[in-house]
């Protein structure tokens, strides 16, 4: 864990293939980082609040890439939500996050 964070919450949603809201934290995340664990092409996504709306990084295949895609990562003020990227949001597929904030 990255150290300054006064807050944790783990959690995993199913994708839909639509933009989905996850607000089942309670507050806005620093970073949240994303694992789609039926796509083991992705092993790592993550998102800061340094990153503009919609960017994040992503591991893929070995290779590491920013990607501002418009179907991306939102922070807010109660969680954060996904667009219809098909790393974050397949239909059906499991992603299971950690959000950290201060």
């Amino acid at each position: 864990m990255a150290s300054g964070y006064t807050r944790k919450f783990s959690g995993a949603y199913i994708g839909t293939g639509v933009a989905l809201d996850i607000e089942v934290i309670g507050w806005k995340p620093d970073r949240v980082e994303l694992i789609n664990v039926d796509d083991a092409d992705v092993p790592l996504i993550l998102k800061t609040d340094m990153m503009p709306d919609d960017e994040f990084f992503m591991t893929k295949a070995g290779a590491n890439s920013i990607v501002a895609a418009g179907q991306g990562i939102t922070l807010t003020d109660k969680g954060f939500s996904v667009g219809t990227d098909a790393d974050l949001n397949t239909s059906g597929e499991t992603v299971k996050f950690v959000a950290f904030g201060i």
